[in-house]
């Protein structure tokens, strides 16, 4: 490894011909050089090589470029890992960018305290029309910036924080000291999977309310295949049991109930009510049965009563009286 490399970022591209240069040049425009970047062509049918390769000529030192066939994120992103060299590894979606301080601040952060991650904070930036619940909803409710956290005695960081993986500078040890923390090969919610291990293998965690990233929201492209279900039930399993392996699942039990209640019923709701599939309802009842196998009275935990009205709503209705849902769906 070279000792002058602290972050390794790690950028997935899928054709992202209109967005990469602008996503290349903010992280190329960060004042220390002391950074890589590694472009992970995953199998682009546009123009996206042909920007990766004028990078790589331009800044041979710095920047890294792979080709793959398409395998979705979370598998970029390991190859990615693997082939970092870095200290610390970040991530950066090909279509956002980040702001000039990112390194200034993180680097501050991993000197003070030898963090083996740290949190940032990020912009939600709009290229459509907000809905109703994007202008009012208060995505995270973490409030305790730049100290060293032990999450043991903070757990709530779990409920308190979004699970994208781009909000999370971590340690590259961390995955060499354990395969499990890899993404898996999930096309949806590989960020809630991968981010709920990550949690429980750290010592010192900073959480910083410095804005460092742009995270381009667009129009909706989620997967609205029938086989996203079975990948939020194949998610529960895997964390459940990881976090029992570790001997940790009775101790974050109330965290972790919260996040699979709302990721695989609320997220999913509002994924189900878009799309264009039949058998909504069915595929809606057997999330809830995931969720019932691990946490049977869900609806009981205590971090809902901090949530808006209409998400304790929903919540309650979907435990007792799922019918309801029907006519909505």
């Amino acid at each position: 490894m070279q000792p002058n490399i602290l972050l390794s970022f790690i950028v997935p591209v899928y054709n992202a011909e209109n967005t990469l240069a602008k996503c290349i040049d903010s992280i190329l425009a960060q004042p220390e050089k002391v950074f890589e970047i590694i472009l992970l062509n995953d199998g682009s049918g546009d123009n996206s090589q042909l920007i990766i390769d004028k990078y790589v000529l331009e800044n041979p030192s710095i920047v890294k470029a792979f080709i793959q066939e398409n395998s979705g994120p979370g598998s970029t992103r390991n190859f990615g890992i693997q082939n970092a060299n870095g200290i610390y590894i970040a991530f950066v979606d090909s279509d956002d960018y980040i702001e000039p301080n990112y390194i200034n601040v993180v680097k501050t952060h991993i000197d003070e305290h030898d963090a083996d991650m740290v949190i940032i904070s990020y912009y939600r930036m709009y290229n459509r029309k907000q809905s109703l619940l994007e202008r009012f909803h208060k995505f995270s409710n973490f409030d305790l910036y730049n100290q060293p956290i032990e999450i043991k005695t903070k757990p709530q960081m779990l409920c308190d924080i979004e699970v994208a993986c781009w909000l999370r500078i971590v340690k590259r040890e961390l995955f060499l000291a354990d395969e499990n923390l890899f993404f898996s090969s999930n096309s949806l919610a590989e960020d809630l999977e991968a981010s709920l291990k990550w949690y429980i293998n750290t010592k010192v965690i900073v959480v910083s309310p410095i804005k460092l990233y742009n995270y381009i929201i667009k129009t909706n492209t989620l997967n609205f295949n029938t086989g996203f279900i079975s990948q939020y039930i194949n998610i529960i399993e895997s964390v459940c049991n990881y976090y029992k392996a570790k001997s940790q699942f009775n101790y974050y039990f109330e965290e972790l109930e919260y996040m699979f209640a709302k990721h695989m019923l609320i997220a999913n709701l509002l994924r189900l009510r878009a799309s264009k599939q039949e058998a909504k309802f069915e595929q809606f009842i057997t999330m809830r049965k995931s969720l019932l196998q691990y946490f049977p009275q869900y609806a009981k935990n205590k971090y809902f009563k901090n949530d808006p009205i209409y998400i304790r709503a929903a919540i309650y209705i979907s435990y007792y009286f799922p019918k309801l849902f029907y006519p909505i769906l």
